[in-house]
């Protein structure tokens, strides 16, 4: 320090520690005397701070400088002895500089004239810095806000005050003075039908069952019209006892998502109701051309004129397959395909595939071949109609691209727990291979365009593949060689059907009618008669002995008058239809025996199925008539009039 006499101020700031320095007050603002603080706090030599022509004026930034003048003038003027200036910087021995707060003595003469000042400075670096983030994070925190439109309220459940930004009432038309700061404030403004499940979700948060609050709800617009809110908050505080204290959330406007989801919704159904109307219309002369191909080949016919049968087979199945295909993307699109979990055997399921594409291949060089791992249990639980069709679009798309070599299909089991597992199917062929198989899961879509040309189909086949295996949360994959053949592999989670529960289904699988057994009595409704002849035949070659109306009044009369085992309903018919008949058979049959309902529809839709439900019809039967189906179905009559007694008809 320099040498000054103790007496002098100087002396005793050169012993302090504290952060002090003594400077005059003229147009430059020399510094008289320095206190040990500020040379640890600013990293100067004493030498430097006070040699000649050093200034105060110098340490501050030059963005600092006019506000100290300007406060210490001020300050001088009032006759003050002291001033507070504001938050500034000091330039440190790094170049860099120092926020500190400064107060400034005023020491002043006899005659009142400012003779010295005298100021002490704290380092706040830490805090400002702290303070400059806290800023720094709330303006992105609101440009974040500002940017996503979002409105804000903060809810104290206990007095039921809210405080809303102005985004939140300018999300309902009004400005933020017209929205009083309550609770009632939101609620008057929610649709009524909405606020249960508002009160439902709130309560969940409340009660720690979630970890956040949040409902999608309508809104009143100052104009009138309904808003759609997504509502999104977290109680951020509670008292000692665990009460919330504080809740704060957000709102967001998704009237845009919910109208175009609205849309789509409509576009789906009427997708839907068109659909099923064409299904009726394609379907139902398509079941007349199957069906009197079965009777024409059932007649006397030469080799020629069987061959045109099978032509014309051939090309009415194809044209069924393609309308299947569309109308089982659509289902899965409009979420209107259902799981159906029942007990069956793999092997059964998996034989039945090959047995039908047997049939496809006839006497040619392609070989089909089945591989089952003894860890397979003999029963699983899944959906044994989904798996079916699974394998069987596989087997279809092999059988047409394998020209010839083999098919193997191949089961093998993986067992989780005691009653769970993953069964694993893979169907390999030696057929032409997939150039680009990332293409194949598509809808529409070909490995190669030229396929289409040369071999037929929609495209849609495996899109279904991969569709139905996500709905049975399982996983299906590819791989393929050109020119070498292709793998598919399919893993399914399934439960495993314990012994006991085995037994039991082997129970009801082998409940029979005596060969002897009397034919079943069947009553047909169907008002088209190309369809009715169909139907007859179908049923008089499976020993049926048939009676057949035209509509539902006629089959309602016709049951009241003489029993029936089964009776089988077109959907729709004039003056009265099958479902409508079959409530009234139902109805009707109080004091008598209820024949087996059957529903026939060439509407394969979900709705339609859950109305025949509904009306109490115990089958469903599509057209054009499977033959297998119609045999599973009878079958199924037959155990019904086995375990159960007729009433007698008075």
């Amino acid at each position: 320090m320099l040498d000054l006499s103790d007496t002098t101020l100087a002396g005793l700031l050169s012993r302090s520690g504290v952060t002090l320095f003594e400077w005059r007050v003229t147009n430059s603002m020399p510094l008289t005397a320095v206190g040990e603080g500020l040379v640890k706090l600013l990293g100067r030599q004493p030498l430097e701070l006070l040699e000649s022509g050093s200034s105060l004026r110098d340490l501050i930034h030059p963005d600092d400088q006019s506000h100290f003048e300007s406060e210490l003038w001020l300050g001088i003027g009032n006759d003050s002895t002291q001033v507070e200036h504001s938050a500034m910087r000091l330039r440190n021995s790094e170049n860099g500089w120092t926020w500190v707060s400064t107060v400034t003595a005023l020491v002043r003469d006899e005659e009142g004239e400012i003779e010295r000042c005298v100021s002490s400075v704290t380092d706040i670096s830490e805090s400002h810095n702290a303070l400059a983030c806290l800023r720094e994070s709330r303006d992105r925190l609101e440009l974040v806000i500002e940017g996503t439109n979002l409105g804000i309220w903060d809810w104290n459940p206990q007095d039921d005050s809210v405080v809303f930004n102005a985004t939140w009432a300018q999300l309902l038309g009004y400005e933020l003075e017209e929205i009083e700061p309550s609770l009632e404030a939101w609620k008057s403004r929610v649709h009524p039908d909405d606020l249960e499940s508002c009160y439902e979700n709130l309560g969940k948060h409340i009660r720690g069952e979630v970890e956040f609050y949040q409902d999608v709800h309508r809104m009143r617009h100052k104009h009138g019209h309904w808003v759609h809110i997504l509502d999104r908050g977290k109680i951020v505080e509670r008292d000692e006892n665990g009460n919330p204290i504080r809740f704060t959330g957000t709102h967001t406007d998704i009237t845009p998502q919910r109208t175009a989801e609205m849309e789509a919704t409509r576009a789906n159904r009427a997708k839907s109701a068109f659909l099923a109307r064409m299904s009726h219309e394609i379907r139902t002369p398509l079941n007349g051309v199957l069906g009197v191909l079965d009777i024409l080949q059932d007649t006397r016919v030469d080799e020629e004129q069987d061959n045109y049968l099978q032509l014309i087979r051939g090309c009415g199945e194809h044209l069924l397959e393609t309308i299947n295909d569309v109308l089982d993307l659509s289902k899965i699109e409009a979420g209107e395909m259902r799981t159906e979990q029942c007990s069956f055997d793999v092997y059964q399921v998996l034989e039945r595939v090959i047995e039908l594409h047997k049939q496809i291949l006839g006497e040619g060089d392609v070989a089909i071949h089945l591989e089952i791992n003894e860890q397979v249990p003999q029963l699983i639980k899944a959906d044994m109609h989904k798996l079916r069709q699974i394998i069987g679009n596989l087997m279809s798309n092999a059988v047409k691209f394998t020209r010839e070599g083999k098919i193997e299909i191949r089961a093998d089991f993986d067992r989780g727990s005691s009653n769970t597992g993953s069964l694993t199917i893979e169907l390999e062929d030696t057929g032409m291979g997939i150039e680009d198989t990332s293409k194949i899961w598509d809808s529409f879509q070909q490995s190669d365009e030229s396929i289409t040309r040369t071999h037929g189909g929609t495209g849609l086949g495996l899109t279904i593949c991969r569709e139905l295996t996500a709905m049975l949360e399982g996983q299906i994959s590819v791989t393929s060689q050109l020119g070498r053949g292709t793998c598919f592999r399919l893993q399914l989670p399934v439960e495993v059907v314990q012994q006991e529960d085995q037994a039991r289904s082997n129970e009801e699988f082998l409940v029979s009618v005596p060969e002897k057994a009397t034919p079943l009595r069947a009553l047909i409704a169907e008002d088209n008669p190309v369809n009715l002849l169909v139907a007859r035949r179908a049923l008089e070659k499976l020993g049926l002995s048939v009676t057949m109306v035209t509509n539902g009044q006629l089959a309602l009369e016709a049951c009241k008058s003489e029993p029936f085992d089964v009776v089988f309903l077109d959907i729709h018919m004039p003056i009265m239809d099958g479902v409508d008949a079959a409530v009234a058979i139902r109805a009707a049959s109080s004091s008598w025996a209820c024949p087996y309902l059957v529903a026939l529809s060439a509407d394969v839709f979900m709705e339609n199925q859950e109305r025949c439900k509904l009306a109490g019809i115990q089958g469903f039967i599509y057209k054009p008539f499977d033959p297998l189906s119609l045999k599973n179905l009878l079958d199924e009559v037959r155990r019904t009039q086995v375990q159960e007694q007729p009433q007698a008809r008075p």
